[in-house]
């Protein structure tokens, strides 16, 4: 599945969603992958703004639990908005530039600001996952998450791997298959 402008192939709707909300505030195109891989894992690919962690309090995009779910709430009080894609990942982008709801330190937070203008998915992921998501280092699978955001950057920038290029007999031109 493209976005409806055509330019991005994005294979799910609720991946597109949050892809467009992420685009929406400005991000890199490093940025925008480095932060879907995460969620990626972190959902289960469902990218479902509404999930729920099985046997677990997280919730979300980025599996809110504890501070970060309380903060959220509070957040969403406060600016009187209702829980959305759009909420969740203006929470995360708000608490990152602005410091606001849960605090993640201000050496983290610059960090990852650093980060996020750089055009490196992987790192970015890796960073996004070490300084604000935080997992259990036995269950992070900083690997997948990885391996998700330049999966999505590849397709963002529709980078092509892999492959190989055979004729196409009936124009005469080479194609990718």
């Amino acid at each position: 599945m493209a976005d409806m402008s055509g330019e991005i192939p994005i294979d799910t709707p609720k991946k597109l969603q949050v892809f467009k909300e992420l685009k929406a505030r400005g991000l890199s195109s490093a940025a925008i992958a480095g932060i879907m891989g995460n969620i990626d894992v972190e959902t289960g690919g469902s990218f479902n703004y509404e999930q729920k962690q099985i046997k677990g309090p997280g919730y979300g995009l980025f599996q809110f639990e504890g501070g970060h779910k309380k903060a959220y709430k509070n957040y969403l009080n406060k600016n009187k908005r209702q829980d959305s894609e759009g909420s969740q990942i203006d929470y995360v982008l708000d608490n990152i530039t602005k410091g606001e709801g849960y605090d993640i330190g201000a050496g983290n937070r610059k960090v990852l600001l650093e980060t996020f203008k750089s055009n490196s998915p992987d790192n970015v992921a890796l960073t996004f996952s070490k300084l604000f998501e935080r997992p259990n280092p036995k269950k992070a699978h900083n690997d997948r998450r990885i391996k998700s955001a330049v999966g999505i950057y590849d397709n963002l920038i529709q980078r092509k791997t892999g492959g190989m290029v055979m004729r196409n007999y009936y124009d005469y031109e080479p194609r990718s298959i």
